[in-house]
């Protein structure tokens, strides 16, 4: 593995505990208003910066846990080498023949 694809992998992993720990804070807000129908506050906290937020209804919360969960299986696709994958392609700039493989 070259240093790219070890710092990338770091970085993933990283990302994926930190999605994990979202997942499951929200989870506990969520079962929370659902007794409640709406959450007073609690911390999110991205890897990137946190914020605290006040006062979600229970469709805010399960958009934002479908968004994580998202987030996570792109991750854990990445992390398994399956998934999108970036391609590049490139025209030929010769004639019709040589686009097309005629």
């Amino acid at each position: 593995m070259g240093s790219y694809q070890l710092n990338r992998r770091t970085a993933l992993l990283a990302e994926k505990t930190q999605l994990e720990t979202d997942i499951a804070l929200l989870q506990t807000a969520y079962s929370s208003a659902v007794t409640n129908s709406e959450v007073e506050s609690y911390k999110f906290d991205s890897g990137e910066g946190s914020q605290q937020t006040k006062r979600r209804s229970l469709a805010e919360i399960r958009k934002e846990l479908r968004y994580l969960k998202a987030q996570l299986n792109h991750v854990l696709n990445e992390l398994a080498g399956i998934g999108v994958m970036n391609v590049q392609l490139r025209r030929n700039r010769g004639g019709a023949e040589d686009n097309y493989g005629y």
